[in-house]
């Protein structure tokens, strides 16, 4: 259960906006390192699994 103030706060409308970019975040990383293991993760975050 939230705390009060969290219930009449405007923030949790915007609670899914930074949810939605987390997979854009990973595949940012991934291609900047080229890890394998980071690009795997980032098409699974992505909906790319193969």
């Amino acid at each position: 259960m939230l705390p009060s103030f969290f219930a009449s706060s405007k923030i949790l409308l915007h609670y899914p906006e930074p949810q939605a970019a987390y997979p854009i975040d990973i595949a940012k990383f991934a291609l900047q390192t080229k890890q394998d293991d980071h690009m795997e993760m980032a098409r699974g975050a992505l909906g790319l699994d193969q």
